[in-house]
Order: structure tokens, then sequence, then C-alpha cells
């Protein structure tokens, strides 16, 4: 009976992440872990009850959070950068007001900052799980904040268990931040971008080459167009700079360095 149990539970597990956005979020939340070293995904329901879930690979850069125990987010903060009528649409009547103000006046593209905040509540009761508790009791909190008002939106919010978590390549003793085959490739990407620079000038040079000419050999102005006339004293005055440039060895070069980023990142 209970190994009956286990799997219908399994089954149940299974069914929910493929009826969810899951594998569409986790393409996002890995790009994040090879290039910045480490991501951020919130796990939600929606609507309480339902058993359907709904994920959400938060941004680097509108990410902040405090370390846990565990070494996993214990708060988190995302900031959110959004139109009026997002708002008006996320938050129907419990939009502030100055927020439905801006949106009734049709400024529908400026931007508010609204922060979306979890913490762990220190002083949650023990409580059984296994049947419904108030939002406000729950072990973990959310709440939007108006940034620019310093108002809460809507009533504080709830959820049975941890629902952001912090995935990372690889840690560091001395940093709470994740490290990436980005970060070990850095020196050879830098390389490589300034390894192109120089092709690309000495591209322009082989197409657009330098000129010389000897003083008073040219009568008024060097004329680069296509059928130009210059009048030159003599042919042997006026002519273009050889610059010696070896294309072959910066791609043997461009080509080790790509090789070495591939590596790194396996």
């Amino acid at each position: 009976a209970a190994a009956e149990w286990l799997e219908e539970c399994g089954n149940i597990c299974y069914q929910a992440l493929q009826e969810s956005d899951f594998h569409l979020e986790m393409n996002k939340t890995y790009l994040d872990i090879t290039s910045w070293g480490m991501a951020f995904i919130i796990e939600e329901e929606v609507g309480e009850m339902t058993g359907k879930l709904n994920f959400t690979t938060s941004p680097i850069k509108e990410s902040y959070y405090e370390e846990g125990e565990d070494g996993q987010p214990r708060a988190f903060y995302r900031v959110l950068n959004w139109t009026p009528s997002r708002c008006v649409d996320k938050f129907g009547d419990d939009c502030p007001e100055a927020i439905r103000t801006k949106y009734d006046n049709g400024k529908v593209s400026d931007v508010e900052e609204i922060v979306f905040a979890i913490w762990k509540r220190d002083d949650a009761p023990e409580l059984d799980v296994s049947k419904p508790i108030a939002p406000e009791l729950r072990e973990w909190g959310y709440q939007y904040v108006y940034s620019k008002g310093k108002e809460r939106i809507g009533e504080e919010g709830g959820y049975y268990e941890r629902p952001v978590f912090a995935p990372k390549w690889l840690e560091s003793s001395d940093s709470k931040f994740g490290i990436s085959p980005a970060t070990r490739a850095m020196p050879d990407i830098l390389s490589i971008n300034q390894l192109v620079e120089v092709i690309l000038t000495a591209a322009e040079k082989a197409i657009d080459p330098p000129t010389w000419a000897e003083e008073a050999g040219i009568f008024g102005d060097i004329d680069m167009t296509a059928g130009g006339l210059t009048i030159v004293r003599d042919k042997d005055s006026f002519g273009t700079l050889d610059f010696g440039g070896r294309f072959d060895v910066s791609q043997l070069t461009k080509e080790d360095l790509r090789e070495s980023i591939r590596e790194a990142f396996h």
C-alpha cells in the first residue's frame, strides 16, 4: 500500500511539472547558471489548492537575496519595472492610487518600480501542513511593495514551503554568489574580443591602405574616390603603404582562444 501511494504521488508530481512552464523557465535558468554562475527560480501554485504550478526565472540584475544556513535564500527581493497597465492588471482594486491615476490618465508607457519580497517567517507556528493553513501563518511569506510610496500592495501572502531556489554552478568560500564557466573563461573571452578589434583594424588598412607622397609631389588634394583623379609631378611620388599584416596568424590565434573557451564550457 505504501509503495502504491508513493507511486501515485510521483505520478502526480510528474504530471504537474509536465503541465507547467517548468521546462521553458529552466532553459533560462541554465543560461544564467553557465553565464553568471547562479540563477533564481520561483515556484508558485496557481490559485489555492489547485495543484497547478507556475515557475519564473528571475533575471540576475533584478534579484537580491539574503543567504540562509543551507546556502539557499531565506529572503529574496525582485525589483519589477512595470507599466501602470500591467500593475492594474495584476493588482486590480489593490493597485496603489498613484499608479491607478496614471493609468486612468493614459500614461501607460510610464514605468513604476514594484518590489516583490519573499521571506522566511521566524515566528511561524508549528502547524499540520496536511490541512489548509491561512496565508499569514505559513512558514514563508510574500508581499508586493510600491517602491516610490513605500506602500504595501494587497494582503500579505504565504507559501507552505520554500518557493525560491538559487542553484549555483560552483561555490567559493568568500562569496555567496556562484562561479560560472564564463568566470574561468573570461581572460580568453576578453582576449578574443581584443583580437577581433585588432583584426578589424588590420582589415580596414588592407581594404583602404594608408598612402604616402613626396613633398610638393602632388598638385591639389588626393582623390580617393572610385575613378578619382589626382595630379602628381611623377608617378613615383605617390603610393600606398604595405603594412604587412598576417591574417593567417591572427585567425590561428583566434581559433586557439575559441577552443579554450569551448573547453571551459565543457
